[in-house]
């Protein structure tokens, strides 16, 4: 009959090999990040695909599964961080600095639940694959970031800027990054049809109504910098949502800092 000490080691192993088995079960479901790294093709099984110079992506019946994995990485503060990959030789699209940069925005519409501040868009040269011209490849990889311990004074997203404020201040950080985003737009408006709206939002500190007026203040503070640009008065529109429309948290002083701020969304 087998010792005491002997049953012990016994049980002990078992109890290691159902762990570990347990954790090989359990961990990888749990995994709020995902990423699909160097493109390649055969892409059957890949959620999100594109093709040689084509910006636009598929997606297979995988990426809901891909999607709601990814989703569960989202904290109070954190970025969500999408990286459109490219080939060289690869044409970029008007308005774009290459095919990747294209491709993040067309992925970056697959998370409607997500508001521009809280996505970071990047692009990423990918070494070449045999086959890429003529297959299709997975274009992105997806990761959660934390959120920048000061956030940067102007951030663009496609047609759309954010200009972030100091609380209770209706001046923004009008560094020279921001001047310089300004004056671009600023020609931009002068010289095609486009229009633009700005709309100024705050953090849940204070009154609602304070907050509104706070916002439109925040707004205004743009709409002359513009005017002064020479920008057309009529080219212009401003609103507030004040502290309605939050991003993120209003619990942390990150959460607060994202939320004050204007959005500027050119209209083509």
């Amino acid at each position: 009959m087998p010792s005491k000490s002997t049953f012990v080691l016994i049980l002990s192993f078992a109890y290691f090999i159902f762990g570990t088995w347990l954790y090989n079960q359990i961990v990888p479901a749990c995994q709020p990040e995902a990423e699909i790294e160097t493109p390649h093709l055969n892409t059957s099984d890949e959620p999100v695909t594109s093709n040689w110079s084509s910006p636009e992506v598929v997606t297979n019946s995988s990426f809901e599964e891909l999607k709601n994995k990814l989703l569960l990485g989202k904290s109070e503060d954190n970025i969500f961080e999408i990286t459109g990959k490219y080939f060289e030789g690869e044409t970029a699209p008007e308005g774009s600095a290459n095919m990747g940069a294209a491709r993040a925005e067309e992925i970056r519409k697959l998370f409607p639940e997500l508001p521009n501040e809280r996505i970071r868009l990047k692009s990423m040269l990918a070494d070449d694959v045999d086959g890429m011209e003529s297959n299709a490849f997975s274009n992105a990889s997806f990761k959660w970031v934390a959120a920048p311990e000061k956030l940067a004074p102007v951030v663009e997203i496609g047609n759309q800027a954010l200009i972030y404020f100091d609380n209770n201040s209706t001046v923004g950080k009008i560094d020279p990054k921001v001047e310089e985003y300004l004056a671009k737009l600023a020609e931009i408006l002068k010289t095609s049809n486009e229009t633009v709206s700005i709309t100024g939002h705050t953090d849940s500190n204070g009154d609602a109504e304070i907050n509104r007026q706070l916002g439109l203040s925040r707004a205004k503070t743009i709409q002359t910098i513009l005017l002064k640009l020479g920008v057309p008065a009529e080219k212009i529109t401003i609103a507030s949502k004040g502290e309605t429309e939050a991003v993120s948290t209003n619990d942390t002083e990150a959460g607060m800092a994202g939320n004050r701020r204007t959005v500027i969304q050119r209209v083509k």
